[in-house]
């Protein structure tokens, strides 16, 4: 109920004084029903806003009535009034008000209208009114919501500029999800939830991708050209972001020139066939398992009716014709089980939570399959304890993924060539230095402390011991397997030596350097976000945010890190994962980033936008990151056994699984060993 003040109640009884007096002279001339009509909706209108619903129910009678007789049932006039009005009377817990919204969702299906957004934003405010007041809904209202989405993406947002679409959907999808999830029922809706978590899950990454693979297999240079320019386009927002340009040459106007650009392009490759159509399958997913194989889905979704967000999984076998959904627990209760690695990770907390729940499914599965949600992009699940005190890595092969519908795509196996390889860094650079680039000199200590992080939350970045030794020993491992690798040291360990392996083939790029990420509420007592430009910083809700708050830190990094001034023409040393995303590493099949917190980004409906989201749009097939500031020592030993076992002819997988079972012998505690992720 609205609770209005003196003068707004004084006001709301002039205007229905207007309104009544109005509507007497109109029925009695009776000569304008179309005009009668819309002044039977705003005295509804009005007495909703005055609490009156009675009399609000009674004019929405009227204005159906004279709506019906003026335009007919199965006309868009019909259909407004009661979108509008059905969601006021639903809100307020009126049946009427739901059927006013099946009625006008029903009527825009007759005229064909199911495309448009209009009728998407009418099935989620219907499905909405049924969840929170509890009215019933359509039996097949989350097939018929599923369908309806994926066919407006592909139809019409996944051709819209990248600003547009990343707009759009993120706020249709999570809305959707909750709705669904929130709606469901009985197992018969199940097949449709993994369709639409096939579909919807980093969608907005795929159809980038999927854009940019398009345009450089056209075979038109022209096409090649327009997407480079947008590129560049990107990069001078970047320097825009760090006061590098003009502050006449705004962001708002970059971003504008970017969108008519892409919406150019997009429309040209249209014409060429261009789709965004990827209808892989709950079906598709089962048929491309094994025996012993069950693929997972982790999903997090907001109980509307309960106001509580909750975690379930959908599992699929080879042998099940539809999936099984399995409740796990509410947020709140995850919550209270993270902490302290060395405590998360040694008792059975997560596992009772997260993983009993499904061992029955699970049976005797060797191989796992799984795409985590929410907060399972922060745990690592394949080190989750298990009551017989082992973890659930050995007990099954757990392979993470950015979605299950990976699993429907034909990968080659891969034959390593060539790598570049970064460690041993100085970040401290006098600035000729910086501008020479010039022969190598390590002026780092010799001391080998016991415990150096591999991160900082403060101040500037120390010399990393461990990473020259990493490095120099995972160079000598290529070198043996006829490997062509090239090695950055010290002060030859640049952003320009980075950026220049965009557009190349180098398949391993492994970075053993210091990485952060800065939550958001943290980036104003942070030297570095506070040299960016104010309009970088004011732009909260774009995707440059996140990426602007997590990267990687190369030679010379800690000049610009602490707000000092950078020589004109060099990069500034920290690698940002904005800048990472608009390079093209296609033809990279693996980055391992020997750093802390290189696996934690904000948390969105189309994954985490951190440094993962930046490698996957510039195209890397299999990420090797961290959950949280890693020791350096530890740290060096995983990485250098990793890549005698992965050189040796096993498969990565393997490889990775060795390799942190070398780190859990010499260092028990999940603290050195659990926080080293791989996602494909």
């Amino acid at each position: 109920m609205l609770d209005l003040d003196f003068d707004q109640k004084e006001i709301l009884k002039d205007a229905r004084s207007y309104l009544l007096e109005s509507c007497g002279l109109m029925e009695e001339q009776n000569n304008n029903p179309r005009g009668l009509r819309d002044v039977y909706e705003n005295l509804f209108e009005l007495f909703f806003e005055m609490n009156c619903d009675d009399d609000a129910v009674e004019y929405f009678r009227k204005a159906e009535q004279l709506t019906e007789s003026a335009f007919g049932r199965q006309s868009i006039e019909y259909v407004r009034l009661m979108v509008s009005a059905g969601d006021a009377l639903a809100r307020r817990g009126y049946d009427i008000g739901c059927d006013a919204l099946l009625e006008a969702v029903n009527t825009m299906t007759f005229l064909r209208l199911d495309r448009h957004s209009y009728y998407i934003t009418t099935l989620l405010l219907y499905g909405i009114a049924g969840q929170i007041y509890d009215k019933p809904i359509k039996s097949d209202y989350i097939k018929i919501t599923k369908s309806a989405l994926a066919e407006y993406y592909v139809s019409n947002i996944g051709y819209f500029s990248s600003i547009d679409r990343d707009f759009m959907w993120k706020r249709l999808s999570t809305e959707a999800k909750n709705i669904m999830f929130t709606a469901r029922t009985d197992d018969l809706s199940d097949k449709d939830l993994f369709d639409y978590l096939l579909f919807s899950r980093s969608l907005l990454l795929s159809t980038s991708n999927s854009l940019k693979k398009a345009v450089f297999n056209s075979g038109q240079q022209e096409l090649k050209d327009q997407y480079g320019s947008i590129q560049a386009i990107q990069r001078a927002i970047d320097m825009q972001s760090f006061g590098m340009l003009d502050e006449r040459q705004s962001i708002e106007l970059l971003y504008e020139r970017k969108t008519s650009m892409e919406r150019k392009l997009i429309a040209k490759m249209k014409a060429l066939g261009y789709s965004v159509n990827d209808s892989i399958t709950y079906n598709d997913v089962r048929n491309a398992l094994k025996g012993g194989e069950v693929a997972i889905e982790f999903v997090d979704y907001y109980h509307l009716k309960e106001q509580k967000t909750y975690y379930i999984a959908l599992l699929a076998k080879s042998t099940w014709e539809n999936p099984v959904y399995v409740q796990l627990c509410s947020e709140d209760e995850l919550k209270n089980c993270i902490g302290n690695p060395n405590v998360t990770y040694s008792t059975d907390d997560l596992y009772r939570l997260l993983w009993q729940p499904l061992l029955e499914y699970v049976g005797d599965s060797c191989t796992v399959y799984f795409s985590p949600s929410g907060m399972l992009h922060t745990i690592a699940l394949e080190s989750i304890h298990t009551p017989d005190g082992s973890c659930l890595s050995d007990k099954y092969n757990l392979v993470r993924l950015t979605s299950t519908r990976e699993l429907c795509k034909a990968k080659q196996p891969k034959t390593y060539e060539n790598g570049a390889i970064y460690g041993g860094l100085q970040y401290d650079v006098e600035q000729q230095r910086m501008v020479e680039v010039a022969a190598l000199n390590n002026n780092a200590s010799d001391e080998n402390p016991a415990f150096v992080l591999r991160g900082n939350d403060r101040g500037n970045w120390n010399y990393l011991p461990g990473t020259l030794i990493e490095a120099e020993h995972i160079a000598g491992i290529m070198r043996q397997a006829n490997i062509g690798c090239g090695l950055c040291e010290s002060d030859l360990g640049s952003e320009e030596s980075f950026k220049a392996l965009s557009g190349g083939n180098t398949d391993i790029i492994h970075l053993a350097t210091h990485g952060y990420f800065i939550e958001g509420e943290k980036a104003d007592m942070n030297d570095f976000m506070n040299s960016l430009s104010p309009l970088a910083r004011q732009k909260t809700d774009s995707v440059i945010d996140p990426l602007l708050r997590s990267g990687l830190i190369l030679s010379g990094g800690n000049r610009a890190w602490l707000g000092k001034e950078v020589p004109a023409g060099v990069e500034d040393g920290v690698l940002t994962a904005l800048e990472i995303s608009t390079m093209d590493l296609s033809g990279t099949d693996m980055v391992v980033m020997s750093a802390c917190e290189t696996g934690l980004g904000d948390i969105t409906s189309d994954g985490v936008f951190g440094l993962q989201r930046a490698f996957k749009m510039a195209g890397v097939q299999t990420l090797v990151m961290s959950l949280w500031k890693v020791d350096d020592n530890a740290t060096s030993l995983m990485m250098q056994t990793f890549y005698e076992h992965l050189l040796s002819g096993i498969t990565k997988r393997e490889a990775f699984r060795l390799a942190q079972a070398a780190v859990r012998a010499k260092y028990p505690e999940p603290y050195y060993w659990a926080g080293f992720i791989m996602l494909d």
